[in-house]
């Protein structure tokens, strides 16, 4: 017979514990249990270009560009969402194919990340150097 016990610890606390077969004690056990390390992670998603090695190059820009939309989409209604597009052909490729709407929307994103002062504020934050530079100029 096997079996678990949670126990819930907010704080270092020494236990007891016996094993009774029956009515008979079969072993008895002192020791000290420690809550568990608390961890909070953080997750954000991107994606790594490949632009022809898994598919014909238009084709994977479009992958990239459907994740933007994705991407820009969550932002407006997931306040903490984040995402960064790993390098700036992924960003110049959604300004020349989507909607001038579109491609403002982010720019818009990317001005507001970047006024914010954060890395990867709220959405669509450049990771790569010359991601940062366009950025700029927009």
């Amino acid at each position: 017979m096997s079996g678990e016990v949670w126990v819930p610890l907010s704080e270092p606390s020494d236990f007891q514990i016996d094993v009774e077969v029956g009515r008979d004690r079969a072993a008895r056990r002192r020791l000290r249990l420690t809550p568990a390390k608390r961890w909070t992670l953080y997750w954000l998603p991107s994606i790594h270009t490949d632009v022809g090695y898994t598919d014909l190059q238009e084709r994977a820009l479009e992958v990239h560009r459907r994740n933007l939309d994705a991407a820009l989409a969550w932002t407006s209604t997931h306040r903490d969402f984040r995402f960064t597009a790993e390098c700036a052909l992924q960003v110049l490729s959604y300004l020349e194919n989507r909607s001038a709407e579109a491609g403002e929307a982010l720019v818009q994103a990317i001005s507001a990340a970047r006024s914010r002062g954060r890395g990867c504020s709220r959405t669509c934050s450049p990771a790569s150097s010359i991601t940062r530079r366009f950025a700029r100029l927009v």
